[in-house]
């Protein structure tokens, strides 16, 4: 498969097509409809640039998951299958992390990345001791009754 480099000739204004292999994060962007170049795939090559699309990235998954968490934490109803879902989930952006971006990220930015991920996963880990407590409690007041 062949990359492509897309330049733009500031003399010429002219786009200039080159063909490399080159090294690079890749995605694939969003489809939209609307416009005219179909692209199938985009490689970041710049590594400062995939750092942090790769941080905005990693935020709006990390978002999903703070909603989730504000939900098991302010709700009564909650149980211990919605924290094992969350934990799930920040096992999967971990995983994430380490198999797909480790590369492209900095090590400060991945040790950013974990640190909230471990603060995250405690909070799910102590809330889900505490919802099986209260179970506990509540199955062992009920057959004393």
């Amino acid at each position: 498969m062949s990359n492509y480099v897309i330049k733009k000739d500031n003399d010429s204004k002219e786009i200039v097509y080159m063909e490399y292999e080159l090294e690079g994060y890749k995605f694939k962007p969003k489809k939209n409809e609307e416009t005219v170049v179909k692209v199938d795939q985009i490689m970041i090559i710049n590594p400062s640039l995939a750092d942090k699309i790769l941080t905005i990235k990693f935020n709006n998954h990390y978002q999903k998951i703070l909603k989730l968490l504000y939900y098991i934490l302010n709700s009564d109803d909650a149980d211990d299958s919605n924290v094992t879902l969350a934990l799930n989930e920040v096992a999967k952006l971990r995983a994430q992390i380490f198999n797909k971006y480790q590369a492209y990220l900095s090590y400060e930015r991945q040790m950013t990345m974990l640190n909230k991920l471990r603060d995250l996963e405690n909070k799910l880990k102590f809330k889900n001791q505490f919802i099986v407590n209260n179970y506990e409690n509540v199955n062992s007041s009920r057959r004393s009754m």
